[in-house]
């Protein structure tokens, strides 16, 4: 797109176009071989072409974002209004969180029936699974390998069809 006046069209030493502010749209758009840098290298959002083809128009990119810092919030997230929400929608590429070294910690302050709610809604075939592969620790030790606490209320297992207990070797006690 030709500058208009008032653009800033920003041009690398072989003359491509790899930064413009302008009117012609609501949008912020640079070369995406490029990455936005914030205080220094080590942190930054980079988009980059799947197919190693950023001059297609019609590519597909991915979006990174990259801290360098060794801090537990080395990366924020964060909807400071006290009616602000996070919405995250993927496609059947689905979501994966992962934690080398450190734990996965999901925690809610509201005081509703459903302060954390884990539902599916694909079809027939859906399981939910909770696993641990590595952990041993026998059932009646104070931390099981899997420990499902009330701390304050009941527990209640509701099912369409059986529900069954499998020891796998071990024994199931009811107390």
């Amino acid at each position: 797109t030709p500058a208009q006046a008032g653009d800033a069209v920003f041009f690398d030493r072989n003359d491509t176009e790899i930064f413009r502010l302008d009117q012609s749209a609501s949008s912020f758009l640079m070369s995406m071989s490029k990455k936005i840098e914030f205080w220094n290298e080590t942190a930054f959002i980079h988009s980059y072409a799947l197919d190693g083809n950023p001059g297609d128009p019609d590519r597909k990119a991915k979006l990174k974002i990259e801290s360098g810092a060794a801090a537990a919030d080395s990366i924020v997230i964060d909807a400071s209004n006290a009616a602000g929400g996070i919405d995250i929608d993927a496609g059947t590429g689905g979501i994966a969180i992962d934690a080398t070294g450190g734990s996965i910690s999901l925690d809610s302050s509201r005081d509703h029936a459903n302060a954390i709610n884990i539902t599916t809604n694909g079809g027939t075939a859906e399981k939910i699974l909770v696993k641990n592969t590595l952990g041993n620790t026998e059932a009646a030790a104070a931390e099981a390998a899997i420990k499902i606490e009330a701390a304050a209320g009941g527990i209640t297992l509701d099912a369409e069809k059986d529900i069954v207990l499998n020891a796998n070797g071990g024994q199931v006690t009811i107390i």
